[in-house]
């Protein structure tokens, strides 16, 4: 601390502890500055987040592919094993927000496993709509082939609407401003439960630990409620899902930069499926 002589003139004095008053505030702030620049380098963006509405509980996160400039996944999935021959080619484009806006789906068993557009089963169309705490993706799908080959006539099919609750809010009304969904969280902000219309459970979420989250739903057909668990490694990605309701598994696989390169999938007793990812770079062409 710098060393004031009280029998300098009232002027210099003031001065001096203006100069060093400067330094000390100068001295905090870069302290607090490189404190939050640590915390936010430590924090990373997982691949696939939490989805209990999802068949294995799990999503591709549009947060990570906007951050790391994906335009296309393409998934190619195995039925007898990774040395056999590939069942499907998928193809997923995304816009530059991280959200679905195409998927091509393949035939049955294609002549080669790249990624052709003309020759695929399907086109799904989704659109992107951002409505309060919510984005919203209604789709279609166009359908090229049926059960007994190509069709002379292509017709399109209304499929589903995927809702992003993006803000935590807790409910969901739809045009007719009628709430059909209700979401309650735990005291971290965490999703705990969720309703649909009328109040019915759709699902609920325990988080056991750091690395362990039980999801419970209702199965209509066996008219039970059942659990699925979600395992994390220590670095928080998600690496597992056992299922109850149908004594399946899912495991995820990873490279070194957080891409998920491997889906392996398995009922209890057969042999697994395997999916695995290729991305392209929105920069990379």
């Amino acid at each position: 601390m710098p060393y004031l002589d009280v029998s300098e003139n009232p002027k210099k004095m003031r001065t001096t502890i203006k100069t060093f008053l400067y330094i000390l505030i100068l001295v905090i702030s870069g302290a607090c500055s490189s404190t939050k620049i640590s915390t936010a380098k430590s924090t990373k963006t997982q691949f696939l987040v939490l989805d209990p509405r999802n068949y294995h509980n799990v999503s591709f996160n549009p947060k990570w592919i906007a951050e790391n400039n994906i335009e296309t996944i393409i998934e190619r999935e195995y039925l007898d094993g990774k040395n056999g021959k590939v069942h499907l080619v998928t193809i997923l484009e995304y816009d530059k927000s991280g959200y679905l806006q195409t998927k091509f789906g393949g035939l049955s068993y294609p002549k080669n496993e790249e990624p052709i557009k003309d020759d695929i089963f399907g086109r799904w169309e989704y659109k992107k709509i951002e409505i309060d705490s919510f984005i919203t993706q209604p789709s279609k799908i166009i359908r090229f082939h049926n059960q007994k080959g190509k069709m002379e006539q292509p017709d399109t099919l209304k499929m589903g609407n995927k809702i992003y609750n993006i803000k935590y809010a807790n409910v969901y009304l739809n045009e007719e401003g009628e709430m059909t969904r209700e979401y309650i969280y735990d005291k971290s902000n965490r999703i705990i439960k969720e309703l649909n219309k009328g109040g019915t459970e759709a699902f609920s979420v325990k988080y056991k630990n750091d690395q362990l989250i039980e999801i419970s739903k209702f199965n209509q057909w066996k008219e039970k409620t059942f659990s699925s668990f979600i395992i994390k490694d220590k670095t928080g990605r998600i690496i597992k899902n056992i299922d109850e309701s149908n004594d399946m598994t899912h495991e995820f696989y990873y490279d070194k930069n957080g891409y998920m390169i491997e889906n392996k999938d398995w009922f209890k007793g057969k042999e697994p499926n395997y999916h695995t990812y290729e991305y392209v770079r929105r920069d990379s062409r």
